[in-house]
């Protein structure tokens, strides 16, 4: 909770709501109504940092404050050809070998296609896809499907 003043006028912005706050902080400053110094240690910035954000406010409203990053958009490592090989080796370690790992997983994709994947890598794409979600249920459907045939 962030109070500022402590006489009869007390303005209270919850935790919750950080851009609230931040646009009053900078308002505030820009009125000169709080010192930079004051505000940069409320929301933890430098004092430099602090002044350019408020310039930013001034020009471009409270859309300049957002956060914008979008993150890495597409796999520029494990493509969709990849991936297809992966799912294929998760299923054949799955049926074979009844269980899966970042590790065997991998060695199988060196050994099976000649492709060199981190198991990292290989577990961060198994609960992406969610294919670690389906790893116990995946062997009872099967052996279900073998005995209606």
């Amino acid at each position: 909770m962030l109070k500022i003043g402590d006489g009869a006028l007390q303005l209270r912005i919850p935790q919750q709501n950080p851009l609230q706050a931040k646009t009053v902080l900078l308002t505030l400053l820009q009125n000169g109504l709080l010192p930079c110094s004051q505000v940069a240690r409320h929301l933890q910035y430098s004092p430099t940092h602090t002044a350019r954000i408020s310039r930013q406010l001034a020009q471009d409203d409270v859309g300049a404050l957002m956060d914008k990053r979008t993150g890495q958009q597409q796999d520029y490592r494990v493509t969709s050809e990849i991936k297809a090989e992966l799912i294929q080796q998760f299923v054949l370690d799955l049926i074979i070998a009844g269980r899966t790992s970042g590790n065997t997983l991998a060695e199988g994709l060196k050994e099976r296609c000649g492709i060199s994947v981190p198991a990292r890598t290989v577990r961060h794409h198994l609960a992406e896809m969610g294919l670690s979600k389906i790893r116990y249920s995946l062997p009872e459907l099967v052996a279900a499907a073998k005995k209606t045939l």
